[in-house]
């Protein structure tokens, strides 16, 4: 009896470990993406006043950016 209880423990030890891991694995792929997909327009925040800046979307253009297409994520506000 002593003996399947051993074994019981584990191999629920072992699979409490593997699905850890799992989630470890799931949760830094998720912000490692988000931060790979992330498109910095204007780097600094400031008050624009009476001046107007213009994003760049021209793909010839070396200082233009490309903004992504949303994909719904949690990581907040998104353009598309």
């Amino acid at each position: 009896m002593e003996i399947a209880l051993a074994i019981l423990t584990g191999l629920a030890i072992v699979v409490l470990f593997y699905v850890g891991l799992g989630m470890a694995e799931y949760l830094y792929k998720s912000f490692n993406s988000m931060w790979q997909k992330r498109v910095e327009l204007f780097p600094d925040t400031y008050t624009a006043g009476t001046k107007m800046f213009t994003a760049l979307q021209d793909p010839s253009n070396p200082k233009s950016k490309t903004i992504y297409f949303s994909d719904n994520e949690r990581s907040g506000i998104e353009f598309s």
